[in-house]
């Protein structure tokens, strides 16, 4: 239960004004306010060379590692205080659970003499706020868009840093010239959703960069929108030379914190862009709802992002954007609006659209803007993504994103965003024709083209390997769905996604993506007799790893349901029990649903584990009835959500086919179901006339309307129509061979009605 915050919060001076005094000297190189004569030679296995400085909490030595030949820094503990040696394992903690680029790393927490230390990475630069002087606007918001993606690492893990300010990251020059963030300092951070060290009331932080709620000492409000804030304010600072507030009293501060708007950056800095007065605006907003959802969706604005901003700011310098300042920003408020209405289960239709129509409007006030193409192609493939979800015509959407993309890739071709989304949306183009049983190779080679052009420009950059993945991941399924060994895509699919999870370990997207790989290969073991165990055991590692970083992931669940799933067709094959396999892959689906009731992806699963369900139930001579019926629920679900994917009808003609198998096993009438069946799948081949498991189907269904009438024509159209299916797909033949063999009998009248 929350606690109400002090009307009068007590300040910790040691821990407000003296943090910043600490990590500031990590990487000045020497000196310190110490005598070089009273170094102690030695921490641990660490031989000191000089004192780096002192702080409240200890002294920082630069150490020299001999075991691995490497330059560190050395913080030990001044006191053995039990509250400080709490607060000094915490950093140490923290820190080291985030392993990121930007994020500096722990090597080793020990004692020596008793006293608690840390050695941490050495960086021979210095803290952002005395470099920052040195930098070009465009290197500041690189450094700041970089340091975002740090946080983000730290709230992926579930930490919130809750001091964040130019004093807590270090920069330095790599070989190339560029600056190279790290963020640092996590004596304050805690666990999200958990009360943390400071429950009192007690306020802790740096009021400069502080929060709203942080300075109200509303501990336990705080999440991952308080760092957002700080981060606003550090921004504001690398652009105004001044924080957004700043007073000697600190009751000043204090109110103007929690009470006032910070000043507009424009008014300190003139030649700010507005849109990116806009993100730092957003940043400072009062309420935490108003503020960014994440630090990433600050690095990564689908809008006017800081890595746009860092690429459009010098023509911003020239040009009067007020016209496309307005127009940007109404097509970002319909964006948002779209957004929610998808989110609550919404047509957001209209508000993308007019979104669309805003940023051409900006793009016609400057066609030399390229945060509105960026802008209107997300929306575009957003709108994609709903029509392809909702049984809707999608290319042309996609193929519209895919102009603007080019658009902005034409006024600037180092875009890494641009290309990577452009390879996104030639993906998502290759896998609806693909829907409709044609070749998608030349889009998805266009695909892979689009994002190795953004990983030549930024090989750090997450989604450009990520699209690449996906890309490969849908060539091989559609070489699984042609009968062909889809092996050696599916490694490059891999590789892709590894080197995605080298930029961010801890991003659930990555690991659902691998899931899905490993899916694919067990679904290729299964379908040529061999042992799916050790891809479908690997396959549910991932899901659960997703699920760690991410339990709202209804991908997760979904694939995690279709890997038991497989398992259940394994244990038929293999003539063993598949109830604890079935009951897995039901709770899986399940628990997606809960996630998302509108999937009709997730339907659509659920239909078919049901009918497994209703096929085991036959075997043990027991009535499927109550399964089938729950089967047809859930894939008229799926249908009435999506009629345009040909899978969920095929699952219904499959369903009445085996309520046709049974009718016919217990002597009575299969008429019904069969033609139920047959409407069902008359629908799919509508759809895909070369659908290869919707054949098979209506090939299942004719032999049972054979079996019934004793017709030779028909188990004759039967065969044939196997025949085609396996034709189609001989990866097939495992699971339909015996009705193959069934309806060749039945022609030659070696089967008598």
């Amino acid at each position: 239960m929350s606690q109400n915050p002090p009307l009068d919060p007590v300040w910790n001076v040691s821990e407000i004004g003296e943090t910043r005094g600490f990590e500031d000297i990590v990487s000045r190189g020497g000196g310190g306010d110490g005598d070089d004569a009273d170094l102690p030679k030695t921490v641990g296995r660490y031989q000191i060379e000089s004192m780096l400085g002192s702080g409240g909490m200890g002294r920082v030595y630069k150490a020299f590692d001999p075991s691995l030949n490497r330059h560190v820094a050395i913080k030990v503990l001044r006191e053995l205080d039990p509250e400080l040696c709490e607060r000094f394992a915490l950093e140490a903690r923290s820190q080291a659970r985030v392993e990121h680029e930007f994020v500096l790393k722990v090597y080793e927490v020990g004692e020596e003499k008793g006293r608690p230390f840390i050695a941490m990475q050495f960086i021979g630069g210095g803290t952002l706020g005395a470099c920052s002087s040195t930098m070009r606007v465009e290197e500041r918001l690189n450094v700041m868009r970089k340091v975002a993606e740090g946080v983000h690492a730290a709230h992926k893990v579930g930490l919130i840093h809750r001091d964040l300010k130019p004093g807590n990251i270090l920069v330095e020059r790599t070989d190339d010239g560029e600056w190279k963030p790290y963020v640092t300092d996590f004596g304050l951070a805690r666990e999200q959703f958990t009360r943390g060290i400071t429950a009192t009331g007690i306020v802790v932080g740096t009021l400069e960069y502080m929060s709203p709620e942080q300075a109200r000492g509303e501990t336990e409000q705080l999440d991952r929108r308080s760092d957002v804030y700080s981060l606003g304010a550090t921004l504001f600072e690398m652009l105004a030379g001044r924080p957004p507030f700043k007073e000697s009293s600190i009751i000043v501060m204090m109110r103007l914190v929690i009470e006032e708007d910070p000043p507009l950056l424009r008014s300190l800095n003139p030649r700010t862009p507005v849109d990116l007065e806009t993100i730092i605006a957003k940043c400072l907003e009062k309420e935490p709802q108003r503020r960014y959802e994440s630090a990433r969706a600050l690095a990564e604005d689908p809008t006017a992002s800081l890595n746009e901003a860092i690429q459009s700011y010098q023509t911003a310098l020239r040009a009067d954007r007020s016209h496309v300042a307005a127009h940007h920003g109404t097509g970002y408020a319909y964006w948002l609006i779209g957004r929610w209405e998808a989110d609550h289960g919404r047509d957001p239709v209209t508000p993308f659209g007019l979104a669309i129509e805003s940023y051409k409007r900006a793009i016609e006030a400057n066609p030399r803007f390229v945060a509105s193409y960026v802008g209107a192609g997300n929306v575009s493939l957003i709108l994609g993504e709903h029509a392809l979800l909702h049984g809707k015509e999608a290319e042309q959407t996609f193929s519209q994103a895919v102009t603007f993309y080019r658009k902005c890739l034409d006024v600037n071709p180092n875009v890494a965003m641009a290309w990577s989304n452009t390879g996104l949306a030639h993906w998502r183009i290759g896998y609806s024709v693909a829907m409709k049983g044609q070749d998608p190779g030349p889009s998805l080679r266009e695909a892979i083209a689009c994002c190795q052009r953004a990983i030549q420009i930024d090989p750090r950059y997450e989604y450009g390997h990520l699209n690449m993945g996906l890309a490969y991941e849908e060539q091989g399924t559609y070489e699984l769905s042609c009968g062909r060994d889809p092996s050696a895509t599916l490694s490059r699919a891999q590789s892709c996604y590894e080197a995605a999870e080298q930029i961010n370990q801890n991003d659930a997207l990555v690991q659902g993506n691998m899931s899905r790989v490993h899916l694919i290969r067990a679904q290729y073991a299964l379908r040529t007799g061999r042992d799916p165990g050790d891809a479908l055991r690997m396959c549910i590692a991932r899901c659960q790893r997703a699920l760690r970083l991410n339990p709202e992931s209804e991908d997760a669940f979904l694939v995690m349901g279709q890997a038991y799933e497989a398992e259940a067709d394994h244990a038929f094959l293999s003539q063993r029990e598949p109830v604890k396999a079935i009951q897995l892959a039901r709770e899986s689906v399940t628990k997606a649903l809960l996630i998302n009731p509108t999937s009709y992806l997730c339907y659509h699963q659920q239909g078919t584990v049901t009918v497994l369900a209703a096929r085991w139930a036959m075997i043990r001579g027991r009535s499927p009835d109550d399964d089938l019926r729950r089967a047809h629920e859930a894939f008229q679900k799926a249908v009435e959500l999506n009629p345009r994917d040909p899978r969920p009808f095929t699952g219904m003609a499959n369903a009445w086919h085996w309520k046709a198998r049974w009718e016919l096993s217990r002597q009575r009438s299969s008429d019904e179901a069969v033609a139920m069946g047959f409407s069902a799948i008359d629908k799919a081949l509508a759809l895909n006339p070369a659908d290869p498991e919707a054949l098979a189907t209506k090939g299942a269904l004719l032999l049972a309307e054979a079996a019934a009438t004793g017709d030779v024509k028909r188990a004759g159209a039967a065969k044939s129509t196997i025949e085609k299916a396996l034709e189609l797909n001989p990866l097939l033949r495992l699971e339909y061979g015996t009705f193959l063999g069934e309806a060749e009998n039945l022609e030659s009248g070696r089967i008598a009605r």
